[in-house]
């Protein structure tokens, strides 16, 4: 509207100008000619003819200046009314909703009248709210990028979205209208492509770890050009520096031994023609003449049904093939050894037939090495099928890898531990006879099965005090002993003592300590415990006290026995003594009549005479 009346004016002044001077200048010329009357009334229709030709121009500009602006604002409420994106205008000082657009509602969830009636606080985190203030202070009539901010929908959901906010006068008062577009899908896969992208660099950093732990190196060659690429661990493992103007390939076999470079060459060409996976062992020659033993693994990758690449794999074994040299250097001597060792022993080809066996062995066995040696091992046995042990050898010459089991040999009635290695020529077996330890723990089980069916079949509680760590532990009849629930139980000296009747506490701890003072380890005691509520009964408390070996006490194992029924019973005995005391009278005044007081007559009668 401004620039409109602007345009007015300026068009209206220029032609008022160009008018006044032209038409002036034009009546200068007849001024002389024609008489002042006339003059006068040519200069006036003059201007009536300017007023009446300016003020139609006028009308004209601004009739067509009104529907541009009409049209203007008509597309303006049509943009914002029809925008697919959520838009918004709020008073800057209250922040309240003063109009919002139907994609607002649609996206938000909240009615027209629910955004009116809130600020535009109330569509933010609480943690947001102090940075919305101070953004808004630097709002200006331009368009300003407030960038990605998180608003709350009408059921409580976040989402991100990215905010144009500018100053418009609405009701002839200054407010701010703002644009929200939704990037929550776009954030959400920017923090999880960050994520994942985090993940991988974790896992790419530990398989680099791995490698370098492991010793593994990958290299990749190229069969048309024989153009070899190492991986960065390749120049690790073989003491190497890159340099891009060197061949790998050639580099690769310099460092081979020389004895294994054509086994290597031989091997990689036999891929190629007939796709056989190479897996061999070779050595490398490394700075200062270090051999390097790797194992050496690849495969052929095709590309339209030819040889496209071969990718490989190498890994450092030097550690484990001096073992196993160092191993074979004890093989060599052990011939000479076996007779000396105290352990039997037997070695077995791979078909399980028996190829060594020592002196102890033939003690164990009863089996002589000239009955045994060359025949298989379940014939020298007479078993019908494998049993567990076999079963363990095969699987030894399988995997190579070395056991430590036990087994019953059904043959020799024993308990056998054995200790299986591989060897080149197949297993070295060595056995103890643990026949005396598997029948003490089979004792052993025995006797702590019948500890639990003793505990199960007796309401006395059994406890094992620690000295040294003021730890108690009581089996489940203590429950039953106090009528108290597991959770009420205390497992500490202190807390057992609270239990003691107070006038028996006393002589408790003085037992206790006199035994001690003794160095003796029996000791018993009668005492009254509380049972709940008050309620206290007679308890009869046995312990053993166990010693270190400097003589310290470390334990007491006990056991304590509900005797208060026993002792009740007692106690009414011992109360109707005065009742029975006249019957007993009379019964042993009959029963002296009838048998005493006959014989001393008797007596008397025979000493008389």
């Amino acid at each position: 509207m401004r620039l409109g009346a602007i345009r007015i004016a300026i068009i209206y002044v220029v032609l008022g100008i160009l008018w006044i001077t032209l038409s002036d200048k034009l009546l200068s010329y007849f001024y002389d000619s024609i008489n002042t009357s006339l003059y006068h009334v040519i200069n006036v229709s003059k201007g009536i003819f300017y007023v009446l030709i300016t003020g139609c121009l006028l009308w004209k500009l601004i009739k067509d200046d009104d529907v541009r602006l009409t049209e203007s604002e008509k597309q303006y409420r049509d943009m914002y009314a029809g925008s697919p994106l959520p838009m918004w205008i709020y008073d800057t000082e209250t922040l309240k909703f003063v109009s919002v657009n139907d994609s607002a509602v649609q996206n938000y969830g909240y009615s027209k009248d629910e955004f009116l009636s809130m600020s535009i606080l109330d569509i933010r985190p609480p943690e947001d709210r102090e940075k919305v203030i101070q953004s808004i202070k630097t709002v200006s009539k331009r368009i300003k990028h407030s960038g990605t901010w998180i608003h709350k929908k009408a059921d409580g959901t976040l989402i991100y979205v990215n905010i144009s906010a500018q100053q418009v006068k609405f009701n002839n008062k200054l407010h701010v209208m703002v644009i929200a577009q939704d990037v929550n899908d776009h954030i959400i896969f920017e923090q999880r492509l960050k994520s994942l992208n985090n993940e991988l660099l974790e896992k790419q950093g530990k398989l680099i770890q791995t490698q370098k732990i492991a010793k593994v190196a990958g290299w990749e060659l190229y069969v048309s050009n024989r153009n070899m690429m190492w991986s960065d661990e390749m120049h690790i493992l073989t003491e190497t520096h890159p340099d891009n103007h060197q061949n790998l390939w050639h580099r690769y076999l310099k460092i081979v031994h020389d004895d294994d470079r054509d086994k290597t060459e031989k091997a990689l060409e036999c891929l190629i023609k007939s796709n056989q996976e190479v897996n061999l062992v070779i050595r490398l020659v490394l700075n200062n003449n270090k051999i390097c033993y790797v194992r050496q693994q690849a495969k052929l990758e095709m590309l339209n049904g030819e040889p496209y690449k071969i990718t490989g794999i190498m890994q450092d074994i030097t550690a484990y093939k001096r073992l196993e040299l160092e191993r074979n250097k004890y093989q060599i001597n052990l011939e000479d050894t076996l007779n000396s060792m105290s352990e039997s022993f037997f070695a077995l080809d791979n078909e399980l037939k028996f190829i060594k066996v020592n002196s102890k062995f033939e003690e164990e066995t009863g089996f002589w090495a000239k009955d045994v040696l060359g025949r298989y091992l379940l014939d020298v046995f007479h078993e019908d099928k494998e049993d567990s042990a076999c079963k363990q050898f095969r699987e030894v010459l399988t995997d190579r890898r070395s056991r430590r089991f036990e087994n019953y040999a059904q043959s020799l009635e024993k308990w056998l531990l054995y200790s299986v290695y591989p060897t080149d020529e197949g297993l070295a077996i060595y056995f103890q006879d643990i026949t005396g330890q598997k029948n003490k723990d089979i004792q052993l089980k025995q006797a702590l099965e019948r500890y639990h069916i003793v505990l199960k079949a007796t309401n006395d509680v059994i406890y094992d005090y620690d000295m040294v760590h003021n730890n108690i532990i009581y089996n489940t009849s203590l429950t039953q002993l106090l009528n108290c629930d597991l959770r009420n139980i205390n497992y500490d000296l202190h807390w057992w003592r609270s239990l003691i009747h107070p006038d028996d506490v006393a002589s408790v701890v003085k037992s206790q300590a006199k035994v001690l003072q003794n160095k003796g380890t029996n000791w018993w005691c009668e005492y009254r415990i509380d049972c709940g509520q008050q309620e206290y009964k007679y308890v009869y408390d046995q312990g053993y006290f166990i010693y270190d070996d400097a003589g310290t006490p470390v334990r007491l194992i006990g056991a304590v026995k509900n005797i208060d029924e026993y002792l009740s019973a007692t106690t009414r005995k011992i109360s109707a003594l005065p009742k029975l005391l006249p019957r007993l009278t009379t019964w042993w005044w009959l029963w002296t009549s009838k048998t005493i007081l006959p014989g001393l007559t008797k007596l008397l009668k025979i000493t008389r005479n």
